[in-house]
């Protein structure tokens, strides 16, 4: 398995705000890394494609979004998230029974700093806390109560195409 490397974390502060441009010595700040381990990670990530460089008076990164791979990555990083947070367990305990889907823009990697995290679950309304999972992962969570053979079209789209966290879908 990998290090944790600074690519690994230059990476992940990429995911969470990745449509923020940064300079070398701001992400060295926020990281606690050397300027030079930070050039260094930013040129290999550009190699490969999952960042572009603006070269100005100074170097300026940013995510590359268009790159169908860094969405992937940042789609696999998303989930992780959910489930490392703790999330996933506390809706799996209110909801055994049901089935819950992660769809939308996080749940297809291409979600912002100020997109929200949906997901849809096959159960009556009940009231949830969920503020601790918000601070956790730094969005909104936007939770869908449905029933699937009396829901709208656009959103049983959306939701077939998300990604299912417990349970399955009957169509």
């Amino acid at each position: 398995m990998k290090n944790y490397n600074t690519r690994d974390r230059v990476l992940e502060l990429l995911f969470n705000f990745p449509t923020r441009r940064f300079h070398v010595r701001q992400i060295s700040r926020i990281l606690k890394v050397s300027p030079p381990s930070v050039s260094k990670a930013i040129t290999e990530l550009a190699r490969e494609n999952l960042a572009k460089i603006k070269k100005d008076l100074t170097y300026e990164m940013q995510a590359n979004l268009s790159n169908q791979e860094f969405r992937n990555m940042k789609r696999v990083y998303n989930l992780k998230m959910v489930y490392s947070s703790g999330l996933f367990n506390y809706l799996a305990e209110k909801f055994s029974l049901n089935t819950i889907i992660l769809f939308g823009s996080y749940s297809k990697g291409e979600d912002n700093e100020k997109s929200d995290i949906d997901i849809a679950i096959d159960s009556k309304e009940k009231l949830l806390e969920l503020e601790e999972y918000e601070k956790k992962l730094n969005r909104k969570i936007n939770i869908e109560f449905f029933d699937y053979k009396k829901i709208k079209k656009e959103l049983k789209d959306s939701i077939i195409n998300g990604i299912v966290l417990l349970g399955y879908i009957a169509t």
